[in-house]
């Protein structure tokens, strides 16, 4: 088994549902599932996000009997 030790974790976006308003502007209507917005550029103005993306800077690949046994006591 491998465990990632992260630096530093940036969230960068949300995906979701993105909804529209119907044409007499009275109700909101889902036209796109599972879609991204990202942090960086302007988010859909209906959208009802379901996911967190994060992105992971500074990662090391450790195994599991190399991890150093000051971060398993660590609280």
């Amino acid at each position: 088994m491998r465990v990632l030790l992260v630096r530093k974790p940036v969230i960068s976006g949300v995906s979701g549902t993105f909804y529209r308003v119907s044409d007499d502007l009275k109700r909101w209507i889902p036209s796109e599932q599972d879609a991204y917005s990202s942090f960086n550029r302007p988010r859909y103005p209906g959208m009802l996000a379901q996911r967190l993306y994060r992105k992971l800077r500074g990662v090391t690949v450790l195994e599991t009997n190399a991890i150093p046994p000051a971060l398993l006591t660590a609280n």
